[in-house]
């Protein structure tokens, strides 16, 4: 199962809001809290900054990753379900939390927007990071999903338009059991299933 690059990008840029967050707390510049609120900012002027020792890096990639992520959240709520299909079997695969929890553990010994050698250095460890979740395909086991109650199952499905069985990956906020009947939608190599009937045969 694999994304698109686009896709992929926006998934993985998003599951990494709170990494963003915290980089951006710790790029605060102390003391500019006792400071009126200013947006002169937006406009150009040159008497209002941002209150952030760089804020040219870290208020961009904080905004880029919030909106990645509220992208990837908008999609997979928006999506309608509209096909019916019937669950033969059903195998929940648990989100791979290590590869994530790394770059969190690097950020609180020392590494921030001022020390370009070691951002690079992030970077380049985020980068390669992304390579791989994207060539594996498992782009979607990322805490963020998690976070929003999102599960990535492993399903046997036959969709009741064509009765043909297929082994999927499918994303759901709900409990799935084999023999529920489901409606979903297909997005790219994953289905998004929103609706199910555990009644129906």
């Amino acid at each position: 199962m694999r994304f698109r690059l686009w896709a992929s990008v926006v998934i993985f840029l998003g599951s990494y809001l709170p990494l963003s967050l915290i980089l951006l707390v710790q790029d605060y510049k102390p003391g500019s809290f006792d400071k009126a609120i200013c947006f002169g900012f937006l406009v150009g002027s040159a008497s209002c900054k941002l209150p952030f020792m760089n804020a040219g890096i870290s208020v961009p990639i904080f905004m880029v990753c919030l909106i990645c992520a509220v992208t990837t959240l908008f999609i997979l709520t928006v999506t309608k379900t509209k096909r019916e299909a019937k669950l033969l079997n059903v195998k929940y695969i648990p989100s791979e939390l290590m590869s994530y929890t790394l770059p969190y553990v690097v950020s609180f010994i020392g590494v921030g927007f001022s020390e370009q050698s070691k951002f690079l250095g992030i970077l380049i460890f985020l980068g390669w990071m992304f390579w791989i979740t994207h060539k594996s395909g498992q782009i979607v086991l990322n805490p963020l999903l998690v976070v929003f109650g999102w599960k990535l199952y492993e399903v046997t499905v036959i969709a009741k338009s064509d009765a043909v069985e297929e082994v999927r990956w499918a994303l759901s906020r709900s409990d799935l059991a084999a023999n529920d009947a489901v409606k979903f939608a297909e997005m790219q190599d994953v289905l998004i299933i929103r609706e199910w009937n555990s009644t129906i045969k």
